[in-house]
């Protein structure tokens, strides 16, 4: 699996960020889990950012996915 960063400065200081990490999987049955990804995301947190876990203060944790289709309940509109 190979993960995308980001990380944006927030308004109300400079010290607080919105950090982001992505990927994108296909849909076979032996892909990581939405919870493992949660978890690689605490384990890789402090060396994307250089701080450890122990000096964050979360203020929100949002996860979630986009799902696809290998037969798409949508007809394609083009080509």
């Amino acid at each position: 699996t190979q993960y995308f960063w980001e990380a944006f400065p927030a308004s109300a200081s400079a010290t607080q960020r919105t950090t982001y990490l992505f990927t994108y999987m296909g849909l076979e049955p032996e892909r990581p889990s939405v919870m493992d990804i949660m978890e690689d995301y605490w384990r890789l947190l402090p060396r994307y950012q250089g701080v450890d876990l122990d000096d964050l203060t979360p203020e929100r944790v949002l996860f979630g996915l986009f799902t696809s289709y290998k037969d798409s309940p949508l007809p394609v509109q083009f080509d």
